[in-house]
């Protein structure tokens, strides 16, 4: 199967493919999160992108409590990723800034595995035909 998504890192992000991501992340998790049927992966995903813009990384200062709790089950799933820098100021004092960051390589590649899996399933749909079933059906044809 080629891979549509993970062989194209440098594409734009759409909120739908991180919306469709984050759903399987998060569904799929180990670490048991329960999804509400009400909870709008779309509307997050838009959120989540809204403070990235253009930008794979951001500042960790501009996040709300809400959306840095958000940030943090988005890096739980490995969709986000954290990287920090310590600077020194002039009085000698050490300032560190943390930062998030796109993970581009999972989401890629969590798209890529639920299209696999789409392809498979489809294809599994005439493997449990009966054959007679299929040949009374060419007859007609």
């Amino acid at each position: 199967m080629k891979k549509k998504y993970s062989n194209n890192q440098n594409r734009t992000l759409r909120s739908e493919e991180l919306a469709k991501a984050m759903e399987y992340k998060i569904k799929n998790s180990e670490k048991g999160y329960k999804v509400d049927d009400s909870v709008d992966f779309k509307k997050t995903a838009d959120t989540v992108l809204g403070f990235f813009g253009i930008n794979d990384r951001i500042i960790d200062n501009i996040l709300e409590r809400k959306e840095r709790s958000i940030f943090y089950m988005l890096e739980d799933v490995d969709l986000l990723r954290t990287d920090s820098e310590e600077v020194k100021l002039y009085d000698g004092k050490t300032w560190r800034i943390s930062y998030w960051e796109i993970n581009r390589d999972s989401i890629y590649g969590v798209l890529d595995k639920i299209d696999s899996e789409k392809e498979k399933e489809e294809e599994s749909i005439y493997e449990d035909l009966d054959e007679g079933i299929f040949n009374a059906y060419m007859e007609e044809v």
